[in-house]
């Protein structure tokens, strides 16, 4: 039996139809290359100092490393948004 072939790196067609989540997330041009600006946000926050509080049950920062200016206060960076 001859295996198929399949070109991973085509890119996909606009059929001005919105992909399904699998389809978003195993087409080639699925990838953003820049970060999300909440994960900048959650660097940020991190790096002042500030406990990872939003977890889903994994392991993550558990103690911050180093006390933040005040502790518990987030400072939004400007142009923020959840995308």
């Amino acid at each position: 039996m001859k295996d198929a072939h399949v070109n991973t790196k085509a890119q996909v067609k606009n059929d001005g139809a919105k992909r399904m989540p699998h389809e978003r997330d195993e087409a080639p041009d699925a990838q953003s290359p820049k970060p999300r600006s909440v994960m900048r946000q959650a660097a940020s926050d991190i790096e002042r100092g500030l406990v990872d509080t939003d977890l889903h049950n994994q392991p993550g920062v558990q103690q911050a490393r180093a006390p933040g200016p005040r502790a518990g206060t987030a400072q939004p960076q400007p142009g923020s948004k959840r995308d």
